[in-house]
């Protein structure tokens, strides 16, 4: 039985990189095959190379799930995955290389405040 499933899976496997190299001819642009275990079996899909992290995860999410993921979903994954504590680090390291970042940070919003 082992023997024919992976013959399916190697099978599977070729149609995707078929896919692939279909989608280059066509459009240029150089796709990658990805996957992901649905009921204990592997199923294969395409995107760009260039595709971000983020991206890819949503895109594997609506194929598990049949559905795109909700507000609450995107925030506990990019908590999960770290990018959120990455880009908060990215803003607090943006607003520490200022000179003041705190009377610059006060006096935007005094401009706000102002200008409504």
């Amino acid at each position: 039985m082992a023997a024919f499933s992976d013959w399916r899976n190697k099978r599977a496997f070729r149609r995707a990189q078929a896919r692939a190299e279909k989608l280059f001819r066509k459009t240029g642009t150089p796709h990658m095959v990805c996957g992901f275990l649905r009921n204990g079996e592997p199923e294969y899909f395409v995107v760009p190379k260039d595709i971000d992290e983020e991206q890819l995860r949503e895109t594997v999410f609506a194929l598990r799930n049949g559905r795109p993921m909700n507000q609450a979903e995107k925030l506990f994954d990019l908590a999960m995955s770290g990018e959120l504590v990455r880009t908060a680090e990215r803003v607090i390291e943006h607003y520490l290389q200022r000179e003041d970042p705190i009377s610059e940070y006060l006096s935007q919003e005094t401009v706000t405040d102002a200008a409504a």
